[in-house]
Parts: structure tokens; sequence; C-alpha cells
């Protein structure tokens, strides 16, 4: 893109940075493109609603009666359910900015290519921090129960696909509609899964693993994170500033503008404001030892 950029007034334009950087952003963005994000407009503050207990749990703890065989004077029962809990949350703003202290040299257009790295460096590390945002979260908050490795470890084993079975019956929670569609795993991982599939002589289809798709991550080495990605078992909240924004759909502000004092450097900032809220804890996986 920065083969179409002929002069450095357009390169600091900001209705060029935005879709420049957001263009950038989107082949790495991979869990932001699997999740909405809602905007909060100007909010710095989001809820997010945990339910944690199913029907199944309440009718085993009579919180929720079954339901009995009525006459015609008789009463229905009232339903009665375990409530859902809210969490506030905060959301937070980051970002960078650059100075640029020769002008004469952004008048000669001698500072495109510098300057088209330093965009391209800002996209792949926002980027990042939003992958590394939602697997803390899903980490974290991560409710659904794991299961004992076969083999110990996915590098050597020969089990792999009993184990993906395994999780799969572990994420299937009596009273919870919740599936293992997608697993996300470090190179180690992926690369031990590809291997083991080669043994048995078979296709390695990343898409379709026992049913669930795996999906490799560069944001850590080891541990399985498991999704139920039908329910969004996350939210995507982000605030848009227009002053700074004019591309529908964008998350990120872009400012241009030159200091008052001296020595009146040129000043480029893009930054970010969002936050992730939970909604389905059960429907999320953390398996540490894969």
């Amino acid at each position: 893109m920065s083969a179409e950029v002929t002069s450095m007034e357009e390169c600091l334009r900001r209705e060029f940075i935005e879709p420049y950087i957001l263009e950038k952003m989107n082949p790495s963005m991979g869990f932001l493109g699997m999740f909405k994000p809602i905007n909060l407009y100007g909010s710095t503050t989001f809820e997010q609603y945990v339910d944690e207990v199913s029907a199944e749990d309440d009718i085993k703890s009579g919180v929720l009666s079954k339901p009995e065989v009525i006459s015609e004077e008789s009463r229905l029962h009232e339903i009665k359910v375990s409530p859902i809990s809210s969490i506030h949350g905060d959301t937070k703003r980051y970002g960078f900015s650059f100075r640029i202290s020769d002008l004469k040299s952004t008048r000669e257009n001698k500072l495109i290519e510098p300057l088209i790295r330093y965009m391209d460096a800002a996209a792949y590390s926002m980027s990042r921090m939003i992958n590394y945002d939602f697997l803390n979260t899903m980490v974290n908050y991560a409710k659904a129960n794991t299961i004992t490795l076969n083999d110990g470890s996915w590098k050597t084993s020969n089990m792999i696909s009993e184990d993906i079975v395994d999780m799969q019956e572990a994420f299937d929670i009596e009273g919870y509609n919740y599936e293992l569609t997608d697993m996300f795993v470090g190179k180690p991982s992926w690369y031990g899964a590809k291997k083991y599939w080669k043994a048995l002589n078979e296709s390695f289809t990343p898409e379709d693993c026992e049913g669930s798709a795996m999906h490799k991550v560069t944001e850590y080495t080891k541990g399985l994170v498991g999704l139920d990605l039908k329910i969004k078992p996350l939210s995507f909240y982000y605030n848009i500033n227009e002053k700074y924004s004019s591309v529908k759909g964008s998350i990120v502000n872009v400012d241009v503008f030159q200091e008052q004092a001296s020595p009146k450097d040129l000043i480029v900032e893009m930054w970010m404001e969002y936050g992730i809220g939970v909604k389905h804890p059960k429907a999320m996986l953390w398996q540490e030892d894969v």
C-alpha cells in the first residue's frame, strides 16, 4: 500500500492512516473477528452477565420445581431460577504516537517508507495486544471441565484423537447446550497433532479434528483454549471518538497535529479504547497441560 502513497502530505492524513492501520490489523485479528464489536458510545464501563448455573443444577438443588399434574382448582407452580450474576467491567485505553522533527524531509517526501514501517509496527502490536487480552480473559474465566491427557503431552502423543473426544465429552455439561467447536493451541501442540495424524497415514484437517476445529496461535506455547463459538461466550466493547475516526466499523482513533510550542514537531497518535466481557464461562475451556 505504501507504493500508492505519492506524498508525505497524503501519508500524514488521518483519512489515510486510519484505514491503513485497520487493513494491517485485520489479517492477524483472529479473536476479534470471531466476536462482533459492540459500540459503548462513550461509556467507559460495561456489564457482563455471567450465567454459571444451569436449569439442571436448579432442578437438582430444588430451586426449580418439576411440573406436576394439575386440576382445574389448583394453581401452577411459580418458576424460580438462580439469578444471573453481574460483573462490572471498565474499558482500557492505549496506543502509540510518533514524532516527526525533520519537517524539511517531510516536505521533500523522504520519510514515506519509515512512516509506513511505523504504522505497520503499530498495527501489528495493537492486534497482538487484543489477541493477548482475549486469551487472558478466556484463561482467567474458563469454567468448562478439564481432562487428564492420556499421554501427558501432545508433542509425542499417540492418543491426541482420544484427548479431543474426552474434552468434547467434558464440555458437554448437562443442562447446557454447549459444544467444543474450536480449539486454540500453541505451535508445539499444533505440530504434534499434525505429526500424529501423519503417523496414522491420514490427512491433517485442522478445520475438522474429530468434529472440532483446531487453530494455531502464537500468543502462548503451551495450553489449549476451547470455545463454543456458536453461542459467542465473550463480547468485545469499544469506544470511538468521531472527531478522530471516519471509517465505518473502525475501532481505532487517529489524530495528526503540530505542537504549539517549540520545536513544533508533527505528532501522529493512534489509540484504542476497549473491554472484553464474559457471558458463558462454562462455554470456555483452559486445558493447561496440552
